[in-house]
């Protein structure tokens, strides 16, 4: 094999694992940049604010039709969280069980910088 081909595919192989890390990034970059209230809040969507209570557990809460409904986070240490519900009514946006990953947009959260 030329130099010159092996080049090529060391350059593919080099391109390849490049592309694979910045996917793996944007999907799931909590465990390098950590995350905060409002990038789990964010990370709910509907979420209207997270707090961290003693031991690390998480509170959030979600507006539905009424009242909010709340709910105990647990984030894993990949940034994925699962919630329960513990007050507030049971609805189509507020079901009893929550799940999600903190992926990199609730990070930047461009449509705050763009109002």
């Amino acid at each position: 094999m030329s130099g010159l081909a092996k080049l090529v595919i060391g350059s593919i192989a080099v391109f390849v694992l490049f592309c694979t890390l910045v996917l793996l990034f944007w999907a799931r970059p909590s465990p390098i940049l950590g995350f905060d209230a409002e990038t789990l809040a964010h990370s709910l969507e509907k979420g209207q604010q997270c707090r961290k209570g003693p031991g690390g557990d998480w509170t959030c809460s979600i507006d539905g039709d009424g009242p909010p409904t709340w709910y105990r986070v647990d984030v894993g240490w990949d940034g994925c969280w699962e919630g329960n519900r513990f007050a507030g009514p049971v609805a189509t946006f507020t079901p009893e069980e929550i799940s999600g990953c903190i992926d990199l947009a609730d990070h930047m959260r461009f449509e705050e910088a763009f109002n």
